[in-house]
């Protein structure tokens, strides 16, 4: 979406123009577009996932995904049946950072089924 200027970070208030990411895993072609590109900036975790940097732009749009959902909202987005599938990252993070930036929305996907239809993902609380 970047190479296609689809995205241009120009509406940024901080790291105008930039794309700030944490860790990039790619084949070498990407390597190679992200090597020396101005328009990339690698900064250190605590950075990139503070709620606190994440809500100084407006109208931030956080999309997570989720395994699990009860019907209060309570999400479980790591472990299921036994499985580890993700760990604790900065997903509540940007979800804060989107919900305290000014016309921020945080958004929280999942599919309603999961093993071929055999598992459903809402629970009861």
């Amino acid at each position: 979406m970047i190479q296609q200027g689809v995205v241009t970070n120009q509406r940024k208030n901080i790291d105008r123009g930039m794309s700030v990411f944490t860790f990039a895993m790619g084949q070498k072609d990407m390597y190679d577009y992200l090597n020396d590109n101005p328009s990339f900036f690698s900064r250190p975790v605590d950075y990139v996932n503070d709620p606190r940097i994440i809500a100084q732009n407006e109208n931030v749009v956080s999309i997570n995904a989720t395994l699990q959902i009860d019907l209060t909202g309570a999400c479980n987005s790591e472990h299921l049946f036994g499985h580890q599938y993700s760990a604790s990252g900065g997903q509540l993070d940007f979800v804060r950072g989107a919900y305290t930036s000014k016309g921020g929305r945080s958004i929280i996907t999942t599919r309603s089924t999961a093993a071929n239809d055999t598992i459903l993902v809402l629970f009861p609380p």
